[in-house]
């Protein structure tokens, strides 16, 4: 199964739970009516509900259905495309490489969040990003990665029985940036 189809069967088994969720619980027709039939978030028009609010907060809220709907397929459409790329990063290149890109996003995030919002930095904000980023540095600009070395193949008999092969010349090739890191 590939890492697509994969993530694929998992949301249509999550949505399929969540959807059996919030039909036990009768919330599945309110939310859609919330979603689809009234302008405004679900706290201004349950404000205006319970007569806490007038008709001008929902009049006035940035939030129309059609805004409402393109956030929820946005949102939805990025979520399964980072899915989608972190489960290539995993498979092309590895869980380490996978985590360091991830790591390496959220404290992204992070220094936006300083750079954008009104954020006090302490002196351990300071000290922690120092840290961090003299180790990303150090991981990028290491010359000496170590690459898996393959000693031979696998294949299968008839009998389904792993069986091992000896390497072939293919196997065994060096390219030049290889030959470049011996001592």
């Amino acid at each position: 199964m590939k890492h697509d189809e994969f993530l694929f069967d998992l949301y249509l088994i999550s949505f399929g739970l969540l959807f059996a969720a919030s039909q036990y619980e009768n919330q599945f027709w309110h939310g859609m009516r919330l979603l689809v039939l009234q302008n405004g978030t679900a706290s201004e028009q349950e404000q205006l509900q319970n007569g806490d609010g007038t008709d001008a907060i929902v009049m006035t809220s940035g939030w129309t259905v059609h805004a409402k709907i393109i956030a929820i397929l946005l949102f939805s459409t990025t979520g399964i495309l980072g899915s989608s790329c972190a489960s290539a990063i995993t498979k092309q290149f590895g869980a380490l490489t996978m985590s360091l890109t991830s790591t390496a996003r959220k404290s992204a995030t992070l220094f936006l969040s300083f750079l954008l919002f009104p954020n006090l930095c302490s002196a351990k904000h300071l000290v922690g990003m120092g840290l961090f980023l003299a180790a990303l540095t150090m991981k990028a600009t290491s010359r000496h990665h170590k690459s898996p070395l393959k000693v031979g193949r696998v294949a299968s008999n008839s009998m389904n029985k792993a069986v091992a092969v000896a390497p072939t010349s293919s196997d065994m090739s060096i390219d030049n940036e290889s030959v470049a890191m011996l001592p």
